[in-house]
C-alpha cells in the first residue's frame, strides 16, 4: 500500500491560515482519521501516513504514523464509526461543537487535569 500523501486532504493553509499549531493538529487529525478509515469521503488507499510541517525560522516537524494493529484503513460506514468511538457522530465527516459530555468522554480518567483544559470549552462556545 503507498504512503498517504498530504496532499490527499487538499491544501489545509488555505482553510486554516496555516497557523503552525492549528495546523500540525489538523494534520494529525486528519491522518488519524485516514489510518482508522473514518475518513470514509475522501479515503486514500494506506498503512502508513507521513506529516510534514515547516515553522517559522526553519523548525520542521515530521511524524511517520502506522496502526498500532498493523493493519491498513479499511473504509467504515458511519455506523461502524460511530460504535468504534466516543462520539455519537463521524468526527471526521460532520463538524459539530462539543458539548460539555463529549468532552468527559474523551478526556483522561487517569491524568486528568481541569487546569490543562481552563477555560476552552467556553472560548469555544463564544466564538460560534
Amino acid at each position: 500500500m503507498p504512503f498517504l500523501a498530504r496532499a490527499a486532504f487538499a491544501d489545509i493553509e488555505s482553510y486554516q491560515g496555516h497557523p503552525l499549531g492549528a495546523t500540525g493538529l489538523a494534520q494529525c487529525a486528519e491522518l488519524t482519521w485516514q489510518l482508522r478509515g473514518w475518513a470514509n469521503n475522501r479515503l486514500v488507499d494506506c498503512d502508513v501516513a507521513l506529516q510534514h510541517n515547516l515553522g517559522l525560522g526553519g523548525a520542521v516537524v515530521i511524524n511517520v504514523y502506522k496502526r498500532a494493529d498493523g493493519k491498513g484503513n479499511q473504509k467504515l460506514s458511519d455506523e461502524e464509526i460511530v460504535k468504534a468511538s466516543a462520539f455519537d457522530y463521524n468526527p471526521a465527516v460532520k463538524a459539530k461543537t462539543p458539548s460539555q459530555a463529549d468532552v468527559d468522554k474523551v478526556r483522561s480518567r487517569v491524568a486528568r487535569s481541569d487546569y490543562a483544559l481552563g477555560d476552552s470549552l467556553k472560548k469555544l462556545e463564544a466564538r460560534l
